[in-house]
């Protein structure tokens, strides 16, 4: 996978696992991307963040995120 200047939102009420406000689960090379929304996560959930909720051997340049994460029960 590989995801090069691209934009992401964020996501609201998402649940489970691997959420991001751009890629849930990253495992190639993601490059000059950003994500600007907040990320809402309820019930029980790991592997959130704002750009990326899980990177796994992943190379990640020139990317960024502005947006909160929240979590809620």
């Amino acid at each position: 996978m590989a995801a090069a200047g691209a934009r992401g939102s964020g996501g609201d009420g998402v649940t489970g696992s691997g959420g991001g406000g751009l890629i849930g689960y990253a495992a190639g090379t993601v490059s000059d991307s950003y994500a600007t929304g907040a990320v809402n996560v309820t019930g029980a959930a790991y592997s959130f963040g704002g750009l990326i909720g899980y990177a796994n051997a992943a190379t990640i340049s020139g990317s960024y995120a502005t947006g909160s994460v929240t979590v809620s029960s």
